[in-house]
């Protein structure tokens, strides 16, 4: 079930970023939602098996999809100087 919080957290994430971000990337809301999951699930892979809390599992979901996200903006920002 922790699995399937840390999709559904990374999701909404990714989403509501789109919305609260000022940059204007190329990727539209459903790639920033789609990359959100990605990295919700990574890291919601990676809670469990570090600390199998579900509480903190679901917040270390949270924190990859953020970081994935940044991730994805830094890529973005170095495509668009070049």
């Amino acid at each position: 079930m922790n699995f399937l919080w840390a999709i559904l957290l990374g999701a909404v994430l990714g989403v509501v970023s789109g919305f609260l971000s000022e940059r204007r990337d190329p990727g539209s809301i459903i790639v920033r939602g789609i990359i959100g999951i990605v990295g919700g699930a990574i890291a919601g892979i990676v809670a469990v098996n570090i600390a199998p809390t579900e509480g903190s599992s679901i917040w270390i979901s949270a924190i990859g999809a953020v970081v994935l996200l940044f991730i994805y903006w830094l890529i973005v920002d170095k495509r668009k100087t070049t």
